[in-house]
């Protein structure tokens, strides 16, 4: 596993491969024909978006709610896969990207509904164990049965017959070991919530 980590960590390349034994000579068994070729992960791959927009409308009171510290917040959901466990939420600039990301009405580009006031608690947290807590509990968590990790970005409460446009700062999630390149591109999309019922 040390070996597969490592090779993972440096990216993408040709690698030659030398076996040793115990008990056998000090010299390595290599054929230097035979040669592994490792693809670079490349970025995170969303898998799907919570609400999913398109023709199908959303009810904006089912948006993902949690009750947290007795107050309900809602949250878009991003599904990226994670197929070998390795992506990770930026705790440095993460929450800093999130709250400059942007979730606007049609007509309206002045006024983010990105929930700052929840991901501004985060930060002033004391110590970074409490962020990471927080950020594992409510921003980013992985399913490794289903090699899918969860990005949940805090909206405020939305309004109901209202189009809205999502745009995710790029950079968010990233792959271990592959920092540099390996990184979330922007994200973006639109819904619709759905109408009031007339009685």
């Amino acid at each position: 596993p040390k070996v597969v980590s490592a090779l993972f960590a440096g990216g993408g390349g040709e690698h030659t491969i030398k076996l040793f034994f115990k008990n056998r000579l000090p010299r390595p068994v290599s054929d230097d024909n035979v040669r592994l070729k490792i693809l670079p992960r490349g970025k995170p791959k969303v898998l799907a978006k919570d609400p999913l927009g398109g023709e199908i409308w959303s009810n904006e009171k089912t948006l993902n709610p949690r009750t947290i510290d007795g107050k309900t917040r809602y949250f878009l959901k991003i599904t990226f896969e994670d197929f070998d466990g390795s992506l990770r939420f930026d705790t440095d600039i993460g929450l800093n990207l999130l709250q400059t990301s942007g979730l606007f009405s049609e007509g309206q580009n002045e006024v983010s509904m990105i929930d700052r006031e929840f991901l501004n608690f985060i930060q002033n947290l004391e110590g970074q164990e409490a962020r990471n807590s927080y950020i594992s509990k409510y921003i980013f968590a992985k399913n490794a049965d289903l090699n899918e990790a969860y990005m949940h970005v805090p909206v405020k409460s939305l309004r109901s017959q209202t189009a809205y446009t999502a745009m995710i700062n790029a950079g968010i999630v990233y792959f271990a070991g592959n920092e540099a390149v390996g990184r979330s591109d922007v994200i973006s999309w639109s819904f619709t919530t759905a109408a009031i019922p007339v009685v």
